[in-house]
């Protein structure tokens, strides 16, 4: 578990990223995917939004 997984425990939705078979980073909340788990999508892709 991600050390922000670990402080955030059980806390819904969870939003996980894969890449080649391995998770390469987790967040949860809608504001872990606004403020986190988009961005970091847009910098594993190269893409903009």
């Amino acid at each position: 578990m991600s050390d922000e997984g670990a402080q955030r425990g059980y806390w819904t939705p969870r939003f996980i990223l894969a890449q080649h078979s391995r998770i390469i980073f987790t967040t949860t909340g809608v504001d872990g995917w606004r403020k986190q788990m988009w961005p970091k999508i847009l910098e594993v892709t190269g893409t903009a939004a």
